[in-house]
């Protein structure tokens, strides 16, 4: 194995733990700008929890316990069929509002 080679793979090594640093971050922000639209009523509060759940699942590998309390809605999984009615929409922006006092 030439240095070069040796140096290139070093630093990928070594540079791994800031991308995934950097993607988490990124996601985290995303997903929170998402969670204060919500709050503010810019945007469907199901809606938005939908998007929120997706970048959840998406980038589930680099563990979000942050969000998971926001995702986490007892007996509604992201993906499953339900009646979606103003008594959801509040308490996913309730979830919203106590996602970002928490911060």
């Amino acid at each position: 194995m030439s240095s070069y080679t040796s140096l290139t793979m070093e630093k990928t090594i070594h540079n791994r733990k800031k991308r995934v640093q950097a993607k988490r971050q990124g996601v985290v922000e995303s997903a929170t700008a998402i969670i204060e639209a919500i709050a503010k009523r810019r945007i469907d509060a199901y809606e938005g929890w939908q998007q929120v759940s997706g970048i959840f699942q998406k980038n589930a590998g680099l563990g979000f316990p942050e969000l998971k309390g926001f995702v986490d809605i007892e007996g509604i999984h992201p993906n499953s069929t339900l009646s979606v009615t103003e008594e959801l929409r509040d308490a996913i922006r309730r979830k919203a509002m106590h996602f970002l006092a928490a911060r």
